[in-house]
């Protein structure tokens, strides 16, 4: 039992019900977030997103439309102030991108990309991300906004000084 909620299950807004667990998992996400300690959480996530420019994104799979809706947000509201590094796996050689064989992002990955980045569609964009490699192996956007490590959270936590470096710019 959570604290803060009845013993009954709590239905969504269209008389659903949705099983109360300590973390959001599964479908109807926006649903979940209208009872606690998740409002407050979302509350808090939109407050950081609106008052700071920075962002690390770890691992994230831009699966979710009210967490994407947030992030899209970022260049909008900081504009040539705004930093994010993004930490990943991706399965792609270094020599190249493929986005229509076995080495595919997800659209919404792909979109919030080009939109840090300043771009269009991420299909034809990403060549221009990828020329950016740093001696290092990760990416840096031209604009400055976006840092991209696609090696894993290990290999970007070794570049530690320039992630606070890029952040701090």
């Amino acid at each position: 039992m959570m604290i803060g909620r009845g013993q009954s299950q709590p239905a969504s807004q269209s008389g659903e019900t949705y099983y109360a667990a300590p973390i959001i998992t599964g479908l109807r996400k926006t649903d979940k977030l209208n009872s606690s300690p998740f409002d407050f959480y979302h509350a808090k996530l939109v407050d950081s997103i609106i008052d700071n420019p920075r962002l690390i994104i770890v691992g994230y799979s831009f699966g979710d439309l009210y967490c994407n809706q947030l992030l899209d947000r970022m260049y909008a509201f900081h504009g040539e102030k705004c930093r994010v590094v993004l930490i990943d796996y991706w399965k792609i050689p270094d020599h190249e991108f493929k986005w229509h064989g076995e080495y595919v992002l997800s659209q919404e990955q792909g979109t919030f990309i080009c939109k840090m980045m300043q771009k269009g569609d991420f299909r034809g964009e990403m060549a221009e991300l990828y020329k950016n490699k740093t001696r290092h192996g990760y990416y840096v956007s031209d604009n400055g906004n976006l840092m991209v490590f696609s090696k894993g959270f290990k290999d970007a936590a070794s570049y530690i000084k320039d992630i606070k470096q890029f952040l701090e710019s």
